[in-house]
């Protein structure tokens, strides 16, 4: 709902003639937002009132502390892909972060695809747990780790072959400096594909605490890796940054997830 309100807002606004501008575009998202988030409210809220009642209420409390680390995965992935952002403004030239953040919008785009299969698989990774049939848990793991690396291989791969034509037709030749920083990403997104569900699958399990200890670990890692890439390679060193910081803490959120299956 939230991508099709904002495509139909953007939509009215250019029918209008209007002036598209930065505080504009960012009130169409806001507006998009907030009628996802109600409409999500009101829906489940209705299906929520039609279950039956078991077992004694959580107290809202509880519900918070439970909460709170997901809420810190969350931050952790926006800051893990935003960090190279900033501090390719704080280290290098101002207009470099426009030229970089070309490469990360469409290497973005390529996340899509991961995020279409974890819509699907938490609900089953909880269904094979509370049945515990842990067997079939880690096959299911296992080959949608498979099968998600053969769909991101080809795609990431075309986005590394066309990183300068596709960034010249979607953006204009003025970015064609973010090809090299591009293909890095896109690759990064092939490595990260053979590890992407290990958060996802520590958290369905029931231990969120696990899964933002290892995506910590990879936003040190970025952290670091920029401090050092970025003033000797420029972008194409805050593109490894970010992509060996995702795939690292990914990476030990597996190590956590073949644990906890055993």
């Amino acid at each position: 709902l939230r991508p099709g309100v904002y495509l139909a807002l953007l939509g009215g606004t250019i029918w209008l003639s209007r002036e598209l501008d930065a505080h504009l575009a960012l009130a169409l998202h806001a507006a998009a937002a907030v009628t996802a988030s109600v409409y999500a409210l009101v829906s489940s809220g209705r299906k929520i009132a039609r279950l039956p009642a078991l077992g004694q209420p959580e107290k809202p409390t509880t519900i918070l502390f439970a909460s709170l680390p997901f809420l810190l995965l969350d931050s952790i992935q926006v800051l893990n892909y935003q960090l190279a952002i900033v501090m390719v403004g704080a280290l290098l030239d101002t207009a470099d972060v426009g030229i970089y953040r070309a490469a990360v919008q469409i290497a973005d785009g390529l996340g899509v695809v991961l995020f279409a299969f974890s819509m699907a698989l938490g609900p089953r990774i909880v269904q094979l747990q509370v049945q515990g049939d842990f067997a079939a848990l880690t096959r299911l793991l296992v080959r949608t780790h498979l099968v998600a690396l053969a769909i991101m291989a080809p795609l990431a791969g075309t986005v590394t072959l066309f990183a300068e034509p596709i960034l010249t037709l979607v953006f204009g030749a003025d970015y064609a400096a973010s090809a090299a920083p591009l293909a890095i990403l896109a690759l990064g997104k092939i490595a990260y594909a053979s590890v992407a569900f290990s958060g996802l699958g520590l958290s369905m399990l029931g231990q969120p605490g696990r899964s933002t200890i290892a995506l910590s670990a990879g936003l040190a890692l970025n952290a670091g890796l920029i401090f050092i890439l970025i003033p000797i390679f420029g972008l194409q060193g805050a593109a490894w940054a970010t992509a060996l910081g995702a795939f690292g803490g990914n990476l030990l959120a597996a190590a956590f997830l073949r644990s906890a299956l055993r």
